[in-house]
């Protein structure tokens, strides 16, 4: 078995208009068969094939698109989709009329979705970034985001509100629920292995429904909210959650955590998030990743709050930031 990327690539600035949409489909067309040309020589050659070539990452990101040019391409990318694991549709709707971006998302949702629900449908990862996901964007896209293999999701940069944030939470828990109703393991939300919201201004709501989020998530491994600015109300209301995640899941996975920009504290006061993240930080054994940049001067003591939980843990930390214009790196023996 050859395992292949499809990439548009191309001009960020040009529209992908009909032409270049026949010669993007011609170019898919013969790395398709080469791949395949060459699995063959393989097996005459006495090595180990299956002689099938299967495509795993499909990527059309950053480039705007034209519903016709989508047309031209969908007919192969649904035949290959079965076995991809990686959609990435970042930067795809960028300058858009309201309208005309949203059907550009549902036409790429419907090419896509043999890699959600199709039987062997193998979707594990949505990367979405920088595109506007307001309630009908995320509306339309919701059928990939019940794909009951999907445990990486990059919300990057989206403009996501509360509501939206809450809106993908029930369209995770759907998720959960058919797939249990289905007989199968653990739901959408159970299995979220990464998640990453950088840069969206949700405010304390929709912080409050992340955190809700998160504490339904056993297997969570990285977990990112860098620039979202929640201030101190919102920054205790995701550490909540993060604690009550790792709380509730003795021995859990998680290995990267990622808040530049979030307000910790300083461990002053009684209600600064700190003490709550020393308290997360003491059972995060599995830790390697620590990212607190510009989280508030944290002084000696609050520094102490973060470094000696995470010694006491166990954890092989390899990459810490605790500075406000520095970049640190440490390694713990």
């Amino acid at each position: 078995m050859k395992k292949i990327t499809l990439q548009v690539g191309g001009n960020r600035n040009v529209p992908v208009q009909v032409e270049e949409a026949k010669t993007i489909l011609k170019r898919f067309e013969q790395q398709l068969a080469k791949a395949g040309s060459t699995v063959e020589e393989e097996e005459d050659g006495g090595g180990e094939g299956t002689n099938q070539v299967v495509v795993t990452k499909i990527d059309v990101s950053c480039r705007q698109w034209t519903a016709e040019a989508i047309e031209i391409l969908k007919p192969l990318l649904s035949n290959v989709s079965v076995n991809v694991e990686i959609i990435d549709m970042s930067d795809i709707i960028a300058g858009l009329e309201t309208s005309i971006g949203l059907n550009i998302m549902a036409l790429f949702a419907e090419t896509f979705l043999p890699a959600a629900f199709t039987e062997g449908g193998c979707l594990t990862t949505l990367l979405l970034n920088d595109n506007a996901m307001g309630p009908r964007a995320l509306k339309v896209i919701e059928p990939l985001l019940k794909a009951p293999k999907l445990q990486v999701m990059y919300f990057s940069n989206c403009g996501l509100s509360a509501e939206t944030i809450t809106q993908l939470d029930e369209g995770l828990k759907k998720a959960s629920n058919d797939d249990v109703a289905a007989g199968g393991g653990g739901g959408g939300v159970a299995r979220l292995s990464a998640w990453n919201l950088d840069r969206n201004m949700i405010g304390l709501d929709g912080a409050k429904a992340v955190s809700k989020l998160l504490e339904t998530c056993p297997k969570m491994k990285y977990f990112s909210y860098c620039g979202c600015r929640p201030l101190s109300e919102g920054t205790q209301v995701i550490v909540d959650g993060l604690y009550a995640m790792v709380n509730n899941h003795p021995d859990h996975p998680l290995e990267q955590l990622r808040l530049w920009d979030c307000s910790i504290g300083s461990g002053e006061n009684d209600d600064d998030a700190i003490h709550t993240l020393s308290k997360m930080l003491a059972k995060t054994s599995h830790l390697t990743h620590l990212n607190l940049n510009d989280a508030g001067e944290l002084g000696e003591a609050g520094t102490a709050l973060v470094v000696q939980p995470i010694l006491e843990s166990g954890c092989k930390l390899v990459d810490l930031n605790l500075s406000t214009f520095l970049y640190i790196y440490v390694v713990f023996t």
